[in-house]
């Protein structure tokens, strides 16, 4: 019915030889003619059902260029293992192709970690820094509670003076993170060091408000789930179309927002 429906959307269903449910992909048509004018971060997210059946729904989303969350891909898979992390990049890759100067953001799930080798070898990839400093805090707990604002400081900073900067006010808590953050990688977690532009999107939070959104449909069979899906897709973009139809500057409201704020402040 989606292919009926939606002409163009890439939608695989896979079943066994006795036609009992494995797994299913959906790229929507209307996520994937706006992919290319959204920016070049794809995060990646996984959530359990709420089914009697059990099973794990794979998110990936990005940001159009308002800010707003934009979802690209859905997939309903029975967990979060090694097979269902490479099927869901196969698929993806096969509906969105690579972009350049793409990057994937994700939590540090070793098994999304080894998909992302094996299916784009050629896209970096890092985790999200919120998921990264629970990580380190349960490392050094000693100073945990000290180093949060530095830490997203350091992770957010746009030049290397700043950021130097800020790694110095890290040692000075702890002489143990920076080597630990040396060998995750600089070019995984940090701005400024990331080979791709990773925008503002340093952490899973586009991901994690769209499983708030769908948390009630999560509970529902699979088939009105993915219904329930398709039918949010839709609205966003009906509203979001709405809205950009009726812009009259040149930039969107946001943007154009923070360049009237900036030009008040700057008249002082």
């Amino acid at each position: 019915m989606l292919h009926r429906t939606n002409p163009g959307s890439y939608i695989v269903l896979k079943s066994d030889e006795d036609d009992m449910f494995l797994y299913d992909f959906v790229a929507l048509n209307a996520s994937m003619k706006g992919w290319p004018y959204c920016i070049r971060v794809v995060i990646v997210y996984g959530t359990f059902l709420k089914l009697a059946y059990g099973g794990t729904l794979l998110v990936a989303a990005t940001q159009d260029v308002e800010g707003k969350i934009f979802p690209l891909a859905f997939c309903v898979v029975d967990s979060e293992n090694d097979d269902s992390w490479e099927l869901f990049f196969d698929k993806f890759r096969k509906a969105y192709a690579v972009r350049e100067d793409m990057s994937i953001v994700c939590d540090r799930h070793e098994s999304i970690i080894k998909a992302t080798i094996m299916v784009y070898l050629e896209v970096p990839h890092g985790p999200c820094t919120f998921h990264l400093l629970i990580n380190i805090k349960n490392k050094f707990k000693k100073n945990s509670k000290k180093f949060k604002d530095t830490f997203f400081a350091v992770a957010n900073a746009c030049t290397m003076k700043n950021f130097e900067y800020k790694m110095r006010e890290l040692d000075k808590i702890g002489k143990r993170i920076r080597p630990c953050l040396q060998q995750i990688g600089y070019h995984k977690w940090a701005r400024i060091h990331s080979p791709n532009n990773r925008y503002s999107n340093m952490t899973s939070n586009i991901v994690e408000s769209l499983n708030y959104a769908i948390v009630v449909v999560r509970e529902l069979p699979i088939c009105t789930m993915l219904g329930c899906l398709r039918a949010l897709v839709q609205q966003w973009s009906w509203t979001n179309r709405n809205i950009a139809n009726s812009t009259s500057t040149k930039f969107t409201d946001n943007h154009d927002m923070i360049l009237n704020e900036n030009y008040i402040y700057s008249l002082s």
